[in-house]
């Protein structure tokens, strides 16, 4: 079993260097990135852009599920939510829903994920794994 933890990527630093020009500016918003994380996602799909928003500086990323149960995904690699839809900050810069297959059409189903994505989605930057451009 492989369990799957997202970094915090949160500057502190801004004192130590208190004249640095490259240091972002840590007294605007943080950005909010929450993941939608569901049984049977497919992994891929969230590891690798997870890896990409655990790097941006000065941004919280929140891995969102119904619980903090581990989920299963379609692969069999289960990932440990850091939120619930609850618990999830309302104020997000991202919501990011990985694909799949079963689980994708299940979760697009289910009235209670359903209520977070239009809670937390209205009026954002919301962008599922499987989107092509056009």
């Amino acid at each position: 079993m492989m369990l799957i933890q997202p970094r915090s990527t949160c500057v502190t630093l801004k004192s130590r260097f208190e004249g640095d020009q490259n240091l972002p500016d840590i007294n605007r918003r943080i950005d909010q990135i929450a993941m939608l994380v569901y049984p049977q996602m497919t992994a891929l799909d969230l590891i690798g852009p997870q890896s990409m928003f655990a790097s941006l500086m000065g941004a919280e990323l929140h891995l969102v599920a119904k619980s903090l149960d581990p989920v299963t995904s379609d692969s069999g690699v289960t990932i440990t939510p850091t939120a619930t839809f609850d618990s999830c900050p309302r104020d997000l810069t991202v919501l990011f829903t990985p694909g799949g297959t079963d689980g994708t059409l299940a979760a697009a189903m289910d009235p209670v994920t359903l209520a977070f994505m239009a809670d937390r989605g209205h009026g954002q930057n919301t962008s599922p794994a499987s989107a092509r451009a056009r």
